[in-house]
């Protein structure tokens, strides 16, 4: 008999945070065949038959970058078999955290620097505050973002506030430090 049309109906997670990582996406429907293949955006991924009602696949952290959404579809070979109807893999952005800064202290009246922020969940877009004020950010990779301080902002004794901000869809601001 030919293979039948494949019936997602739900996915687990439904919702990832952008570049958090690989991860498995568990696809819970009916009709899936051994040879049934997960698609992520029409690019097949690695895919584990579990049951006639359940897939695994394994979705890379390159697939989940930035925010937005993906279409997950599943495909079965002929006989029969072809394309399911879509559902959406909505990717959203992390709360970001910050782990420290640098340079942390700097003498009163010191020039304009650099400072360098590094933690977790940054993502393009992720801008620093300062005093809650948003700077021009530089990402450069999740973990760390750059901005400039200026000689103004340093000018008299005190402290700064500093505070990394991502986003919607997700996102929000880290605690200050």
């Amino acid at each position: 008999p030919p293979n039948p049309v494949p019936k997602p109906v739900t996915l687990d997670p439904s919702t990832v945070g952008a570049g958090t990582g690989a991860f498995v996406l568990t696809v819970n429907g009916s009709d899936f065949v051994s040879s049934s293949v997960v698609r992520f955006n029409g690019a097949a991924r690695p895919t584990t038959f579990v049951s006639a009602n359940q897939l695994k696949a394994q979705i890379a952290a390159e697939d989940i970058p930035a925010a937005g959404t993906a279409a997950i579809t599943v495909f079965t070979p002929t006989p029969g078999g072809g394309t399911s109807g879509e559902l959406t893999l909505t990717i959203i952005n992390p709360v970001p955290a910050i782990t420290a800064i640098n340079p942390s202290n700097v003498a009163v009246g010191s020039p304009g620097f650099t400072l360098t922020v590094t933690g977790t969940g940054f993502v393009v877009g992720s801008q620093i505050q300062i005093n809650g004020t948003q700077r021009i950010t530089t990402f450069v990779n999740n973990t760390t973002l750059t901005t400039q301080v200026s000689n103004t902002d340093v000018a008299n004794m005190g402290s700064l506030t500093v505070q990394v901000v991502n986003p919607s869809p997700g996102g929000g601001g880290s605690t200050t430090v």
